[in-house]
């Protein structure tokens, strides 16, 4: 079976790929613009991993060609175009999800238990005791929140598991009204009610033209004070400049592990946000590395997985649905 790479990969992908699928003859072009993919696919391609190549590309290998594994979950600035013309069907990953929504927990608990701030003043000598002249910043119990969730797909499932042993109530706001154990589901009309009546909202919903800042100024003014916001799915769900505001006048804080602006290939130092989103002292930042973990590479499980069963159609996982683009 012949897999081609659409894309540049990290040697370490390269290697994990490599191990996980000794059988899989992988082809890595010498570069990835039309000339590089087409010498590329002259023994013909089953699986293309990586951003679908152009209609050209695409068209000598139609017959041949299987699906499309895209190595990631965002798949909001691709054009399946060229897909849907020749029926190819495309799946992204999903199998980082436990280790992104470790990370979401990881981010509640930092902000709510103010654990960076008190890592920097401690190392200043400042304790902040009650009665400090600095002021005391005590840490917020999470037992009796209203957990909310703003999508429902599998980041948001796993966080849900990971916070029911803390005794809090869990609500979801979902497009298409379903029952779900042990949840309040608010249906799509009731987006303003679900937002006023939860607590902490973590985003776990892929970046649409339906979502793209959804969360505006209207919205987050709806926030309870002292309620939180983490989004880990897409930072432009979230208006930037909304967002800065209700920092600063409602909402207790925010902690995003997904931004505004990203460093091109080989930059190390650029910065994700505009200078008013950053400068607020209630939010924490990370960058974007809950998909990341030392040792593994949770990303390519369900890449591997599609690879293995190639030949089983009813077994390969994510399938995407290319009019919504999730």
């Amino acid at each position: 079976m012949n897999v081609v790479c659409t894309r540049f990969f990290v040697d370490n992908d390269l290697e994990y790929l490599k191990k996980a699928l000794p059988k899989i003859k992988l082809i890595v072009p010498d570069t990835f613009d039309d000339n590089g993919l087409a010498v590329a696919c002259r023994e013909g391609v089953d699986i293309f991993i990586g951003p679908p190549p152009s209609e050209f590309i695409i068209s000598l290998v139609s017959d041949s060609l299987k699906f499309i594994q895209i190595p990631w979950a965002g798949v909001e600035n691709i054009d399946f175009s060229a897909c849907k013309k020749f029926n190819i069907p495309c799946y992204n990953s999903h199998s980082n999800a436990p280790c992104v929504a470790e990370l979401a927990v990881g981010l509640l608990f930092s902000i709510l238990k103010k654990i960076p701030f008190h890592h920097f003043e401690l190392k200043k000598g400042k304790w902040h005791r009650p009665g400090d002249s600095e002021g005391f910043h005590p840490p917020i119990l999470l037992k009796g929140m209203n957990i909310g969730y703003f999508g429902f797909g599998q980041i948001n499932q796993n966080i849900k598991k990971m916070l029911s042993g803390f005794n809090v109530n869990h609500k979801t706001y979902v497009n298409n009204y379903r029952a779900i154990d042990d949840i309040d589901v608010y249906s799509s009309d009731k987006l303003n009610q679900f937002v006023a009546d939860c607590d902490v909202i973590f985003i776990g919903a892929p970046l649409t033209k339906t979502t793209e800042n959804l969360f505006d100024a209207n919205l987050l003014a709806l926030m309870k004070k002292g309620s939180y916001l983490i989004n880990i799915s897409r930072a432009k769900i979230v208006s930037e400049i909304a967002l800065a505001n209700a920092l600063s006048f409602n909402i207790a804080g925010a902690a995003m592990d997904v931004w505004y602006d990203y460093p091109c290939r080989g930059e190390s130092r650029s910065f994700p946000c505009s200078d008013k989103l950053l400068s607020c002292d209630n939010l924490i930042v990370s960058p974007h590395r809950a998909g990341y973990v030392d040792g593994v590479l949770p990303h390519l499980v369900d890449v591997i997985d599609n690879v293995l069963n190639a030949k089983s159609v009813d077994k390969l996982k994510n399938k995407i649905n290319f009019k919504d683009k999730y």
